[in-house]
């Protein structure tokens, strides 16, 4: 059995206990680690857009208001609740869908990804939205949403099967890019156990006016290995940041990430 059928079948089993039961035991865990209820125990989201996409962000767990804990499913069937997410793009944002639906973070993530030169992207705005949507993979390490993202009292150690699976599933077919974004990626031991190599680069960005910014930004360049498979990979912390000019760090670490493939490839 491939590893993306694996993937598949751990989200199908989160799903039907979701569906049953109403919640899902591992998040009720994770609450459990924290001694409050932190995490939305209920509605799993573990990716969105294309399993063997070229181009794969990693964010660590999405965002949720407490007023949507606790939803009871209103998918008919696992197939139902995956087409959602594999097409999440197009049902917002496709010619049949509404086009009422408005989100920055999906602008944002235009505009760091163009410089990739990865997709096609066109004047449509809502084209390039479905795209940036659809046809990369995201990837929550942690599949169950909070209202914050502050893990101080999370160890890194009771995250190991998530971030086993999400490595795992990466290692599962070619990429070209793998940026891991946030803060948490860079400043946890998270991905540790699993770095080969490592290195720092910090910068200043081209600011709208023309400056450049008064503090510096960084990107880590890492090589991963899993089940001896090898990942070049790349660790965005302030891919969240308020404010930060979004473009010129895209363009930054696009060319910082190509150089450092170029030279893994020719070591």
């Amino acid at each position: 059995m491939s590893y993306k059928k694996i993937y598949q079948s751990v989200i199908e089993k989160d799903f039907e206990e979701w569906r049953t039961t109403g919640f899902c035991s591992k998040a009720k865990k994770l609450n459990e680690v924290l001694a409050q209820e932190y995490f939305d125990t209920s509605n799993p989201h573990y990716f969105t857009g294309d399993l063997e996409a070229e181009m794969v962000l990693v964010h660590l767990n999405p965002k949720r208001n407490e007023s949507d804990f606790y939803k009871k499913s209103q998918f008919k069937n696992f197939s139902e609740y995956w087409n959602f997410y594999e097409k999440f793009g197009e049902k917002h944002y496709g010619e049949a869908s509404s086009r009422t639906h408005k989100s920055p973070f999906d602008s944002k993530q235009i505009r760091f990804l163009k410089p990739f030169k990865i997709f096609n992207f066109s004047e449509d705005n809502y084209i390039n939205l479905q795209t940036v949507v659809d046809e990369k993979l995201q990837i929550e390490l942690i599949p169950y949403g909070s209202p914050k993202f502050d893990f101080k009292k999370l160890d890194a150690s009771c995250l190991t099967l998530f971030i086993e699976n999400t490595l795992k599933l990466i290692a599962s077919s070619p990429r070209k890019y793998v940026i891991f974004c946030g803060k948490i990626f860079q400043s946890t031991a998270l991905l540790d156990p699993y770095i080969k190599s490592s290195e720092i680069f910090e910068f200043k960005l081209n600011k709208k006016d023309g400056g450049k910014t008064k503090n510096n930004y960084e990107f880590v360049f890492v090589t991963l290995e899993i089940e001896n498979q090898i990942i070049n990979a790349g660790i965005a912390p302030q891919f969240a940041l308020h404010g930060a000019p979004i473009s010129s760090y895209g363009e930054k670490i696009a060319h910082l990430y190509d150089s450092n493939t170029s030279h893994s490839l020719k070591a």
